[in-house]
């Protein structure tokens, strides 16, 4: 684990002012998504996997374009997503009247491509991972002369994934899981906990951990490994999100890649919970951590049928004892 409270080390550029105004934007129009207790893993659960579009990530892109329309800034939005912040920019950029583009890499869930392009937005498959799709679409954003939407290294984007912790203030809980990809989320939900006194875990599974390697003062890039958390594989956390993370964090977890796969099957057969490999994390990391009111944050369920049951039949040919696998 990796201590990296104390002194701030850089000019925060988002605090608890934003959220509470990203709050107000996007309230009304998306749901509060449910908090619940879970008997089997003794812990509470914010259940984001049933937020509009699926994923927690909509509440960014919301806050975000809201805002460029305040700025009278009405340009086709550009994006590159493993698939929910395209999700998220399609949604808001259909329901505010904005044209989306979004860039995704060639191994993206078809399932998550699918939604995107239903809802309005025009889908450009372009790149092996997401670093090369985001390249790609800063490229066509300049070429387009349209506004580019960064996944996470934007202030608007994590004062509207900090709303999430908003929600859970009243539960007070002794600590919260969130995972971490590029760190948007993380950092935009421990700038309210911080405040409350209520620290936030940073998870990552060991090898797709960009922060961690960041945050331990290791390489600020790394080869991300192959991972069904295909929403958190980037090989590098992004600038601003990596200072807000080292101010704010209390610590970090690992959890393996086989931990989140026995979680994924675990949620789904035995608390009928689709959770994508992504939003399966904080849940994996519940079983490392003790507290009395330790809460996970289950950020996404956009998680393909086909690669649900692909888990399942694994297990059972191994002839797993799934009851063993608590998350």
């Amino acid at each position: 684990m990796v201590n990296v409270g104390g002194a701030m080390g850089c000019l925060i550029k988002v605090g608890l002012k934003d959220v509470f105004a990203a709050e107000r934007r996007i309230r009304g129009v998306l749901k509060k998504t449910p908090l619940v207790f879970n008997q089997r893993l003794d812990a509470w659960l914010k259940l984001e996997c049933l937020q509009t579009t699926g994923a927690y990530k909509v509440r960014g892109a919301l806050n975000a374009l809201i805002l460029q329309m305040e700025r009278n800034d009405y340009r086709t939005v550009v994006a590159a997503s493993a698939g929910n912040h395209g999700l998220g920019v399609a949604w808001a950029a259909k329901y505010l009247g904005l044209k989306a583009m979004i860039v995704v890499p060639k191994d993206s869930p078809r399932t998550k491509i699918e939604k995107i392009h239903k809802l309005g937005a025009k889908v450009i498959v372009n790149g092996s991972n997401f670093d090369e799709s985001l390249g790609w679409a800063k490229n066509l954003a300049t070429r387009k002369h349209a506004r580019f939407l960064h996944a996470f290294d934007d202030p608007d984007i994590i004062a509207g994934q900090g709303t999430i912790a908003l929600e859970v203030l009243k539960l007070a809980p002794s600590l919260v899981l969130a995972p971490i990809g590029g760190g948007g989320l993380a950092a935009g939900v421990s700038v309210v906990l911080k405040e409350a006194g209520i620290p936030t875990i940073g998870v990552q599974i060991d090898g797709v951990d960009a922060m961690n390697s960041f945050l331990g003062g290791g390489p600020t890039k790394i080869e991300p490994n192959k991972t069904i958390a295909d929403g958190l594989r980037v090989s590098e956390a992004g600038q601003l999100t990596r200072e807000i993370c080292r101010s704010m964090l209390t610590d970090t977890i690992l959890v393996t890649e086989e931990e989140v796969k026995h979680t994924i099957v675990s949620a789904y057969l035995d608390d009928g919970i689709i959770v994508e490999g992504a939003g399966a994390v904080s849940m994996t990391a519940l079983k490392k951590v003790s507290g009395s009111k330790r809460l996970a944050l289950v950020t996404g369920g956009n998680l393909d049928t086909h690669a649900l049951d692909s888990l399942i039949n694994d297990y059972r040919h191994q002839g797993a004892e799934l009851s063993n696998y608590v998350a």
